[in-house]
């Protein structure tokens, strides 16, 4: 499964993915997805499948399972967090900060040009596969349509 596969599956299933430098990795980047201290691996993973079955994904339920195989984990006290050393974090790819960012755009917590920066970085996400949510979508149009229209960011 390649890494923005992972990614949006993980995200479709609920779980925020992260990027993550595990132990022994020396600062290089892999996918990453904290679970709680509430939530198990196995609740994880089964969310995911029921998921992937939802969808009648066949082909992303076998990758899946080849993926399993592959994942770590380490505690962090209050949670766990679940990586893929081999699966690379994209460059230039934040950790699913765009509804905040986004948000916080919109009520004008950021100045003009940083919107125009974070609507340019959701574009160039888009491009190498980051499946924009509903959520996300909906904010990123406002913000598009205040920004062509030469409105003010802030509401």
């Amino acid at each position: 499964m390649n890494t923005m596969k992972l990614i949006n599956l993980i995200r479709d299933a609920g779980y925020s993915a992260r990027s993550y430098s595990g132990r022994g990795m020396y600062g290089k980047e892999c996918v990453g997805v904290p679970v709680d201290k509430n939530t198990s691996e196995r609740e994880f993973i089964a969310d995911v499948i029921e998921t992937i079955v939802d969808n009648e994904a066949w082909d992303t339920l076998r990758d899946f399972c080849d993926t399993l195989r592959e994942m770590s984990s380490d505690g962090m006290g209050l949670g766990t967090i679940l990586y893929w050393s081999r699966l690379k974090w994209p460059e230039g790819f934040e950790s699913g900060e765009f509804y905040e960012a986004l948000k916080a755009a919109l009520n004008g917590i950021i100045d003009r040009k940083s919107a125009l920066a974070l609507s340019d970085r959701i574009h160039e996400a888009e491009c190498i596969g980051y499946e924009v949510t509903n959520n996300e979508y909906s904010l990123w149009a406002q913000l598009t349509n205040r920004i062509e229209e030469n409105q003010e960011v802030t509401e």
